[in-house]
């Protein structure tokens, strides 16, 4: 596949993936009874007792007025209940049962009244897939002081995932309206897409993302595809910054991460197993893919090609893997949340935009110079026509081989040939100034006259020649006759000398020119006839 419309797939991809997710988690949801709010406040650690996979935790509400008040607590994919004195005052179940087991993420809130004072409490949570428990933590108060106690606890997640999420979307307008996708790689593009990603991924792994969509799976599903698509867009661009590029490796580790999200959906949409279940494929797919970039990596190390981009990269990824560990072991150790490994996420986030936008402007600069460098090889300084080492690489082009014999073919061309009269006398008498002006103006008009139809080349001192596909006998007459008529309107200005061209053309033929090198010497023949014509007609006072 070629490189450019390989990129495009992987980023329609995301596009669509992303999309999906959202529409089916808008689609699929809970149900819930009595009158729930999103707030909280004092914070009380549960103690669920577990009754064959059923999980429960019983507490009294104090003797007070209670009114206003409420509970608040979030879980993850578990149906949920509440009981007061034995009565069932609250319910969160799957919307469709039929469809998945999952309530997704969400916060349950529940409203007290002033006759729920002094009562017992029973929260009832059970969860259609194993090996999962319950969040522990429950908030009680006034609905304002949940809020604030939600966003203290869990704030700053959401909080580095929304710096993740502005630094990557900076990034892909700066690819999408600056560098414009035509320079270099596609490098810019797909870091920005990992970042978006992360960010999203980040987003929904904060409870506080889950105030934003109650009673859908939305951060459900947002965050099982953006974790599928993140190391698929992450692969995509270390295989801008890897020397080895074309290393198959790169290839079946790509398709399997689109067959990877392909077959989860499929699974999901048949109800064959739901993502939760199939949470391990993505799972095993990371590692993977962190085995591939390890390879990959150590090959650029042992054959010496590590470059500075892909240096800074390692560099950041080994702190970020140092720092999850870190975290990890806090949450292990003391069962406490942090934010170590987002920190540094965000760091190298930061670090790689910067790195990147610094060589992707480096690019464009080398990029413009090499187009300028290319415009002044093949243009002609004086005119602004093309020069002569156009004009031969452009007849080059005009060579073409039949893709069934294999015979080399010259496309039906019109070969021009245009020569200044008098230019020497111009230069001897009126100085190579005024000879300058007289090679511009006649260059301009043929140039003009020929317009898209034909390229126009300064291929001597005071010789032109114009290559234009063959359509007919009437249309080179008529570019002659244009030429001619606006020679004559630009001597009624009158310069130094009277301008005028002597002109011969020729139209390939292959039972007579051999290439077109013998068109062009036919075309040279009739020029330089028609000059000997012009001299002898002034010298006869014609």
């Amino acid at each position: 596949m070629n490189r450019k419309k390989y990129d495009y797939f992987f980023l329609v991809f995301f596009a669509v993936s992303v999309l999906f997710a959202y529409i089916v988690g808008s689609g699929l949801g809970c149900s819930f009874e009595n009158r729930t709010r999103y707030d909280g406040a004092v914070k009380i650690n549960m103690e669920f007792e577990e009754k064959s996979g059923n999980f429960y935790y019983e507490f009294t509400l104090p003797d007070m007025d209670v009114t206003g008040k409420n509970l608040a607590y979030n879980t993850s994919h578990f149906s949920s209940e509440v009981f007061i004195d034995g009565v069932k005052i609250y319910e969160c179940r799957p919307f469709d049962e039929s469809r998945t087991h999952s309530t997704g993420y969400r916060w349950n809130f529940i409203k007290l009244s002033d006759k729920d004072a002094g009562k017992n409490i029973v929260i009832h949570q059970k969860s259609p897939y194993k090996n999962i428990s319950p969040d522990d933590i429950l908030y009680f108060g006034e609905t304002s002081d949940i809020y604030k106690a939600i966003f203290t606890d869990y704030g700053l997640r959401m909080t580095l995932a929304v710096i993740i999420l502005v630094v990557g979307i900076i990034l892909m307008l700066y690819s999408v309206f600056i560098l414009k996708l035509n320079y270099a790689d596609s490098t810019p593009v797909f870091f920005s897409v990992f970042s978006i990603l992360l960010a999203v991924w980040a987003a929904t792994n904060s409870k506080v993302c889950d105030l934003l969509f109650p009673g859908t799976l939305v951060c459900t599903m947002l965050n099982h595809y953006s974790l599928m698509l993140m190391p698929v867009a992450f692969l995509q661009f270390l295989r801008q910054i890897y020397t080895d590029k074309e290393n198959i490796l790169w290839d079946i580790t790509q398709y399997a991460g689109v067959g990877l999200v392909i077959i989860r959906t499929v699974l999901d949409v048949f109800r064959i197993a739901e993502m939760r279940e199939t949470l391990w494929i993505t799972q095993l797919y990371i590692l993977v893919f962190a085995v591939v970039g390890i390879v990959l990596g150590v090959k650029e190390f042992v054959t010496h090609r590590v470059t500075r981009r892909l240096r800074i990269n390692i560099i950041c990824l080994i702190i970020i893997l140092a720092a999850t560990l870190l975290e990890i072991m806090v949450l292990k150790l003391f069962n406490k949340d942090s934010s170590y490994g987002m920190f540094c996420f965000i760091i190298y986030v930061v670090i790689m935009a910067a790195n990147i936008v610094k060589e992707s402007q480096k690019i464009k600069e080398r990029a413009n110079e090499a187009e300028i460098y290319k415009n002044l090889a093949f243009t002609d300084e004086l005119t602004g026509v093309f020069n002569r080492t156009a004009f031969r690489a452009d007849m080059d082009k005009l060579v073409i081989e039949d893709k069934n014999t294999g015979e080399k073919k010259i496309i039906p061309v019109a070969v021009f040939i245009f020569d200044l009269n008098d230019l020497k006398k111009c230069n001897d008498q009126f100085g190579h100034e005024n000879g300058d002006i007289y090679i511009s103006s006649v260059s301009k008009i043929i140039s003009e006259a020929f317009g898209v139809d034909g390229k126009c080349y300064r291929i001597g001192g005071d010789e032109f020649c114009v290559l234009m596909q063959y359509t007919g006998q009437n249309e080179i007459d008529s570019k002659l006759r244009i030429i001619q008529k606006k020679i004559r309107e630009l001597n009624r200005k009158k310069f130094v000398v009277n301008m005028s061209v002597s002109a011969g053309y020729a139209v390939y033929d292959e039972n007579i020119d051999e290439d077109l090198d013998a068109t062009m010497k036919r075309a040279d023949t009739m020029m330089y006839e028609n000059k000997q014509k012009f001299k002898q007609n002034r010298q006869n006072g014609i």
